[in-house]
C-alpha cells in the first residue's frame, strides 16, 4: 500500500518520505511548470502512475478528521491498494496546534484556518460571524478545543430514520475502534463532585461496553484543576443537575465520465504561484470527499452538481441535479457570560497574570509534558428544560417549537422538527450544553491581575436551519454562508432563559461563595429584554457545522444514500460531517471520526472492475 498525501508545505523538505506517506510540497518550488513536471516524475518513478494506469485506487479529497481516518484505515486494510489524500493546507507542529493549554489559539489564524465569515445576519444585528474550518492537515482537529463526548444513543437512532444503519448500534463500534481510552483515577482531583465510590465502581465494570481502550486517538482526563471546578459542580448539584459518570493544493472540480456519472478524478490546482495559474487532473476509481460542511457543497456545485438554478446561474453545466446541495445547514449558537472571581482563586488567568508561574508552567510542559499547558477546558454538561425552567416556562417553549413544526412545508425539515420535539419530552437527550472555562472568555480586554470564571450556554438542536452555497464560479472564492441564527423564536428564546439562568448559577452558593461581581454581561443586564438584547450582540459560532450534503432519501433532499454515496453517481462519496441529517448534542470530534471508521468498511471495491483508467 502507498498512501500520498499531497498538501502544500511537508515539515522539513520539499518531498519527504517516511515509511508509506509521502508528503509532497507544492509551494516551495521556483516555478509552477518545475512544481507540476516533479510531481509526475516521482509519481511515475514510484511506480504509482503504471500500477493505476494514470491514477489511484482511492482519491480522498479533503484531509480532515473523517477523511483521514477513512484514509489510514484503508490504506491498513487493502494493502494491494493505493490512496491519494488531496488537502489544501500543510502538515504542521506548531505550538497553537500540538499544546493542549493553548487551545483556541489556532483559531482565526489564516495559516490554520480558512477564516469563513457568515453573510451579515438579521437577527444579530447584522454582524457577521466567524465561521472557522481546519486549514491544516487534520482539518478541525487540528485547530478544536480538544473535546471527547458522544451525543445520545436516541440522537444517532434519529440518524437511522434518514439512513438505515446509522444508528447508535451501528456506530458503537466505530467510536470504539478509533479510542484509546485512559481512565482517571479514584482519590485524586479527577473525579467530580456528586459521584460516590458505588457509582463509579459500576460505571467501571460497564465500561468495556461503551469505550475503546486499543484505537489510535487518545482520550483521557485532566490532571490538574483550578479552584472554580468543585464550587461549580457543587452548585449545579444543588441545582439539581446531577453529576454523569456514565460514559495549500486545493481541489477546484471533480471529474465525471458523464456517460454513467461515474467520478474519474478531480482536477487540482497549484494557487501558490501568482500569475501563473497551473491545473491538472488526479485520477481515481473511487473517489471521496471529505472537505467539511463549507467546503463540501462548494465544491460539488463548482463540479455541476447541486441546484440547477444556482449552477445556471454560474454557468455550470450541470451533472446531477440535487437541491439538497448546500442546503440544511444546522449549527450549535453559543454565548458566553464571564464573572469576577475573589483574589487568591486559583484560575487559568494565572498564565495571564504571573509571568513566573506562566514560565515556570511552560518550562514543565516542554520537559515533562505536565501542567498548565497540558489541560484543556475540563466542564461540559447537557441539562434539560426541567433543570432549570419553570414548568410554564417549558410548556412555552414547546408550544413555540410546535408552531414551528405546524409552519414547516418541507417533509425532510418538519419530519427533522418532529425528532426534535421527541428530545424535549426524553430526559436522557440535553436541551442546553453548560460549559464552565476556568479563565477570562468574554470581557476583552481583562483587568490586569484579574481573575474570572466564564459560563457558557449553547443551543444543541436548533430549530434554523441555513445553507451553504458558491457566489461565483471561481474555486478560489469563499462559498457563501448563512446559517441564519435565531431566525425563530425558540432559538432565542431558550438562548435568552439559559443565559439568564447562568447569572442565577453565579448567585448560588457554594459558587457564589467565590464570585466578586458580574463582569460580561454587567450587573445592569437583569431583565428578559436586557438578556434578550445581549444574546443578540454576543451570539456567535462554536464551530459544529453540520448537514449541507445530508444522508437522506433523494425524495426528502437528501445528497447521500446510506453508503455515503452522492446521488445519482456511481462511486463519488461524502466522509465528514456535512452528511449528518440532525445536529447533535455533542462536540463533533469522536463523531467524526467515526463516520470516517465506518466509512472504511463499506465495499468501495465494488467499481473497480470497470477498470476506467486503462
Amino acid at each position: 500500500m502507498s498512501t500520498w498525501y499531497l498538501d502544500s508545505d511537508p515539515p522539513n523538505e520539499a518531498f519527504a518520505v517516511t515509511g508509506e506517506i509521502a508528503l509532497l510540497s507544492l509551494s516551495d518550488r521556483a516555478s509552477a511548470s518545475d512544481t507540476l513536471q516533479q510531481l509526475k516524475t516521482i509519481l511515475r518513478d514510484a511506480g504509482v502512475v503504471n500500477q493505476c494506469h494514470n491514477g489511484f485506487d482511492y482519491l480522498i479529497i479533503g484531509g480532515g478528521t473523517a477523511g483521514l481516518a477513512v484514509a489510514s484505515r484503508l490504506a491498513e486494510n487493502k494493502p494491494d491498494k493505493t490512496v491519494c489524500v488531496i488537502d489544501a493546507g500543510k502538515y504542521d507542529s506548531d505550538d497553537r496546534i500540538t499544546i493542549p493549554g493553548l487551545y483556541g489559539h489556532a483559531v482565526g489564524q489564516k495559516e490554520f484556518d480558512w477564516c469563513y465569515k457568515t453573510i451579515p445576519q438579521p437577527e444579530l444585528k447584522n454582524r457577521e460571524i466567524s465561521s472557522s474550518a481546519g486549514k491544516v492537515l487534520g482539518g478541525s482537529s487540528a485547530i478544536n478545543y480538544l473535546v471527547r463526548m458522544r451525543a445520545s444513543s436516541h440522537e444517532y437512532d434519529a440518524w437511522s430514520q434518514f439512513g438505515p444503519g446509522w444508528g447508535w448500534h451501528d456506530l458503537l463500534p466505530y467510536f470504539k475502534r478509533e479510542e484509546k481510552y485512559v481512565d482517571y483515577e479514584w482519590g485524586t482531583d479527577q473525579i467530580f463532585p456528586g459521584i460516590t465510590k458505588e457509582q463509579d465502581e459500576q460505571a467501571r465494570q460497564d465500561e468495556p461496553i461503551f469505550r475503546g481502550h486499543t484505537g489510535p486517538t487518545h482520550s483521557t482526563h485532566n490532571d490538574i484543576y483550578t479552584d472554580l471546578l468543585k464550587p461549580t459542580i457543587e452548585t449545579l448539584n444543588q441545582l439539581g443537575i446531577k453529576t454523569n459518570r456514565s460514559p495549500y493544493c486545493l481541489a477546484t472540480k471533480i471529474l465525471f465520465d458523464t456517460n454513467d456519472v461515474t467520478a474519474v478524478g478531480v482536477d487540482i490546482s497549484l494557487v501558490e504561484f501568482p500569475g501563473f495559474p497551473v491545473s491538472f487532473p488526479v485520477y481515481g476509481r473511487e473517489v471521496i470527499l471529505s472537505t467539511g460542511t463549507y467546503n463540501t457543497p462548494r465544491l460539488l456545485e463548482l463540479s455541476g452538481i447541486g441546484n440547477p438554478t444556482i449552477l445556471k446561474k454560474y454557468n455550470i453545466a450541470p451533472v446531477v441535479e440535487l437541491g439538497g446541495v448546500g442546503e440544511n445547514l444546522q449549527e450549535h449558537p453559543f454565548v458566553i457570560s464571564d464573572f469576577v472571581v475573589k483574589d487568591g482563586i486559583f484560575t487559568f488567568d494565572r498564565l495571564r497574570n504571573d509571568q513566573k508561574y506562566q514560565e515556570a508552567q511552560w518550562k514543565e510542559y516542554r520537559n515533562q509534558g505536565t501542567g498548565a499547558y497540558a489541560t484543556t477546558v475540563s466542564a461540559y454538561g447537557f441539562i434539560t428544560l426541567e433543570n432549570f425552567l419553570s414548568e410554564e416556562e417549558v410548556q412555552e417553549l414547546k408550544k413555540e417549537l410546535d408552531q414551528e413544526i405546524h409552519n414547516a412545508t418541507d417533509p425532510f425539515y418538519r419530519q427533522q422538527l418532529e425528532i426534535q420535539r421527541g428530545y424535549l419530552d426524553n430526559s436522557e437527550v440535553g436541551n442546553v450544553e453548560l460549559i464552565m472555562v476556568p479563565k477570562v472568555f468574554a470581557t476583552k480586554p481583562p483587568e490586569p491581575g484579574v481573575s474570572y470564571i466564564s459560563l457558557l450556554v449553547s443551543l444543541p438542536h436548533p430549530v434554523a436551519r441555513g445553507s451553504v452555497h458558491i457566489k461565483s464560479s471561481s474555486p478560489l472564492d469563499p462559498p457563501e454562508i448563512n446559517p441564519q441564527y435565531l431566525s425563530n423564536k425558540y432559538d432565542l428564546k431558550i438562548l435568552t432563559k439559559a443565559t439568564k439562568f447562568v447569572r442565577r448559577i453565579s448567585e448560588t452558593k457554594p459558587l457564589s461563595d467565590i464570585i466578586v461581581k458580574p463582569s460580561t454581561p454587567p450587573a445592569s443586564v437583569t431583565s428578559d429584554a436586557d438578556f434578550e438584547a445581549y444574546v443578540r450582540e454576543r451570539v456567535v459560532s462554536i464551530q459544529h457545522p453540520i448537514g449541507t450534503a445530508s444522508m437522506a432519501p433523494q425524495s426528502l433532499g437528501g445528497v447521500v444514500d446510506n453508503e455515503l454515496r452522492v446521488h445519482g453517481t456511481r462511486n463519488l462519496r461524502i466522509v465528514d460531517m456535512s452528511v449528518a441529517p440532525l445536529h447533535i448534542a455533542a462536540h463533533l470530534l469522536d463523531t467524526a471520526y467515526a463516520i470516517g471508521e465506518k466509512a472504511s468498511k463499506f465495499d468501495l471495491d465494488i467499481f473497480f472492475a470497470s477498470d476506467l483508467f486503462k
